[in-house]
């Protein structure tokens, strides 16, 4: 079969595993809590995966054919949950030596152009973060790349590729890397583009404590509240306190 037979054949399993939401929860679902253009559907991932097996052989294909037919679904479904099973596919392998993920990339990377809601981007970030760690230099220029352009969902990307949720065992960017691709972006309005500004700074935090500080500092009055509420997460009581008296103090003179 062909990528664009498995594709209607796979959204035909997906379909077949579960029920639709109603209209009311539906449009619930998809304007208020994820905001996005794509359908939702009340699937059983389990039950897709057992049909998947049954009525399509699946664990005979190689890697590279599956990862072709799961790029494929990505690109052209209109379904959240299918998105999300396509980038649960390359998920698996985070952390197994077995299979490195750079290898992936190619793939995963042209992916990016059609991230518009947190969950497929949250998701992408964390496998983009470990192929960054484990090839920096080759990853670094695109997602620097992706920081400059108009889309606030690929300067999303940038962002929350570098840190992710900061672990020891990934190598982290330069606090100037860091820097360049996060400070552009600080004033930038957009709800979700926010979120990921005070997520890499809550992580950088962790990293780099003394630059963080400095950054804090530096644009205090410039962060959005949203972006401030998550960079603060563990930041000490003391000094978060000093920091929200600045910046209550400084909208008071303001108004």
């Amino acid at each position: 079969m062909t990528e664009r037979e498995y594709f209607k054949e796979i959204t035909k399993l997906y379909l077949s595993t579960g029920r639709p939401y109603t209209k009311e929860i539906s449009s619930k679902l998809k304007e208020r809590y994820f905001q996005t253009n794509y359908e939702v559907y009340n699937g059983d991932d389990t039950l897709f995966f057992k049909q998947l097996e049954k009525k399509l052989n699946w664990t005979s294909l190689s890697h590279k054919e599956k990862s072709k037919i799961w790029s494929y679904c990505f690109k052209h479904t209109n379904q959240l949950g299918l998105g999300s099973l396509a980038i649960s596919y390359f998920k698996k392998f985070q952390n197994k030596k077995s299979h490195s993920l750079r290898e992936d990339w190619n793939t995963l990377k042209s992916w990016c152009p059609k991230i518009e809601n947190w969950v497929h981007g949250d998701m992408l970030a964390g496998l983009y973060c470990d192929i960054r760690s484990e090839d920096h230099e080759g990853i670094y220029p695109e997602l620097l790349k992706w920081s400059k352009q108009k889309s606030p969902w690929k300067a999303r990307m940038s962002i929350l590729s570098l840190l992710y949720y900061y672990n020891p065992k990934r190598r982290a960017p330069r606090f100037d890397e860091i820097q360049q691709i996060l400070e552009p972006h600080i004033k930038k309005d957009h709800y979700y583009l926010q979120k990921s500004v005070g997520w890499c700074l809550r992580e950088t935090s962790k990293v780099y404590p003394s630059e963080f500080k400095n950054l804090i500092n530096t644009h205090l009055l410039d962060i959005s509240s949203t972006a401030f509420t998550t960079a603060m997460e563990k930041v000490p009581t003391g000094q978060k306190e000093i920091w929200k008296k600045r910046r209550k103090e400084s909208r008071a003179r303001n108004r």
